[in-house]
């Protein structure tokens, strides 16, 4: 019951009577409104998304992977000179092979 005497089910009959068709339509198209999705909000969180994964990588990738365009190379420079006048036609050694005192480095 409600507080003024009357069912639930007749006030409910009665405010359905209140509404003009105007009203309908426009309440209908309200409901429709809310129902389908925002294109602005689904825009700006795919584009939040983007900028939090883009930040994300850019911290890990400088954690793990550190880079810049200031680093300096200090080394020993060694002149490797030959023993003998002339061009170098042939050099017979293979990569990443050990060799014993006195051993050539032939193939």
């Amino acid at each position: 019951m409600s507080t003024q005497g009357k069912p639930e089910s007749a006030l409910a009959k009665t405010e359905e009577a209140d509404v003009s068709p105007t009203q309908e339509s426009t309440g209908t198209s309200q409901q429709e409104a809310r129902k389908q999705p925002d294109p602005v909000r689904r825009s700006t969180r795919i584009l939040l998304a983007i900028v939090v994964l883009l930040f994300v990588w850019y911290v890990l990738a400088d954690r793990f992977a550190p880079w810049t365009d200031q680093a300096r190379v200090q080394a020993w420079i060694v002149p490797i000179t030959p023993k003998v006048s002339g061009k170098v036609k042939e050099v017979a050694v293979v990569q990443q092979r050990y060799l014993d005192p006195g051993q050539l480095p032939r193939e």
